[in-house]
């Protein structure tokens, strides 16, 4: 298990000027931490509700309303919606069963090895 202090070197050297504090709550066995991170690269988040109010005070109450057109299948947009939807779920689940694979080959220490406890 990487050191506390390993941890906290590795986020200060990613956010530079950053304020970093690691809790261990597994009490000493570093498989369960957190991080609580002060950084002045985060400073920009706090614009982007500001920026929401400003566009709705921009469009006034009524808002900009979409152009849905009809669910069917004749519908060239809806078509095209569905098959994106469909051709980037199918790679998440690519990738999420080749990390699920390498975690548990990492765990179990390799590919050669089927003990389990």
């Amino acid at each position: 298990m990487p050191a506390l202090e390993h941890v906290k070197e590795l986020i200060e050297s990613a956010l530079p000027g950053s304020e970093v504090e690691i809790v261990d709550f597994a009490g000493g066995g570093g498989d369960h931490l957190t991080a609580r991170v002060s950084a002045p690269q985060f400073a920009g988040l706090s614009l982007i509700p500001l920026g929401i109010w400003r566009k709705k005070k921009r469009e006034g109450r009524s808002g900009i309303k979409a152009q849905v057109g009809p669910i069917s299948w004749e519908n060239y947009e809806f078509r095209k919606l569905v098959y994106f939807v469909g051709a980037t779920t199918v790679v998440n689940i690519v990738i999420a069963s080749q990390l699920s694979y390498g975690a548990v080959n990492s765990i179990l220490g390799g590919p050669d090895t089927l003990e389990w406890g």
